[in-house]
């Protein structure tokens, strides 16, 4: 218990009288800077020198002459426009040839546009687009066997229970 308050029963640290006001005095007298530093400054302005600093920067301060201020928003405007015409010359305005129709396109184009997603038609949509269309007026251009036709549904078709693609049963 005695160790904790060591710190409180002592007064620490005593300095002699005067010790801090007569230090720089002690210091120079043991050291003999006053032998070796001058006792003035160094340095000297010269007379009147102060007297006349006010004026002397006030004249090299003091605006002489106005300067013309050239205002050019203008010329960012223009910049702005040359740039969208340079910008539009290079860039070519109409990606699709003029001639495009849809003997033009093909097969396989129109078969990428349908798988990607890009139609969204139902069976019905598709229905109520060719219903003034007479199924006579369809034409197949390949026959398919019989047995393409069943390979094609076996492969294609969710089999049922019940339903069966053979000719036997």
């Amino acid at each position: 218990m005695k160790k904790d308050k060591l710190h409180t029963e002592k007064e620490g640290f005593k300095i002699p009288e005067n010790y801090f006001s007569d230090f720089e005095n002690r210091l120079s007298a043991q050291i003999g800077l006053s032998e070796i530093m001058p006792k003035t400054s160094g340095f000297k302005a010269p007379e009147g020198y102060f007297n006349s600093l006010e004026s002397k920067i006030l004249k090299a301060t003091v605006q002489k002459a106005k300067t013309k201020v050239v205002n050019l928003t203008w010329l960012y405007s223009a910049a702005a426009i040359a740039a969208v015409f340079v910008i539009g010359f290079f860039i070519e305005t109409d990606i699709r040839p003029a001639n495009t129709t849809i003997d033009n396109l093909a097969v396989s184009e129109i078969d990428n546009y349908l798988e990607e997603g890009y139609l969204h038609l139902n069976s019905y949509d598709i229905v109520e687009t060719f219903n003034d269309v007479p199924l006579d007026e369809i034409q197949i251009t390949e026959s398919l066997s019989e047995d393409e036709i069943i390979d094609y549904l076996s492969k294609n078709m969710k089999t049922y229970s019940g339903a069966s693609l053979d000719e036997n049963q």
